[in-house]
């Protein structure tokens, strides 16, 4: 797959791979076939957790797939943020927040964030 650099260019593609139509995907996320283009064009803002679930649900995306998407979308701009699907957990997991302090403390790196990442989708199956 190539690589996408933006939320609208990553969901034209998906949307296209999939082979869902511009104005059936808009309409099964409850939006305008113009907002809807507008958003793949990126004249309008990423969509929200709301509706990129939505489309993850039209869609059948993978997990990979949607995590591309709110991450895409959290850096909208050029703006880093936390995914606003990370932000709504770490506000229900405080402990989430703390671990991420923790590591920063710890100087810990790339690869051993890889590592723990890469266990704890071993554990989840997700690997």
């Amino acid at each position: 797959m190539a690589q996408y650099d933006s939320f609208g260019s990553y969901l034209e593609f998906i949307r296209k791979e999939k082979g869902r139509s511009l104005r059936e995907t808009a309409r099964a996320i409850d939006v305008t076939a113009t907002f809807y283009s507008k958003v793949e064009r990126g004249l309008k803002a990423p969509l929200t957790a709301e509706r990129i679930e939505a489309v993850a649900r039209f869609l059948l995306l993978t997990d990979e797939e949607k995590d591309r998407l709110y991450d895409l979308a959290a850096n909208w701009k050029g703006e880093l943020s936390l995914p606003e699907d990370c932000a709504e957990y770490a506000k229900q997991i405080p402990s989430a927040v703390e671990a991420l302090r923790v590591a920063r403390g710890m100087g810990m790196g790339e690869s051993e964030w890889a590592q723990m990442v890469e266990d704890l989708k071993r554990r989840s199956g997700r690997s």
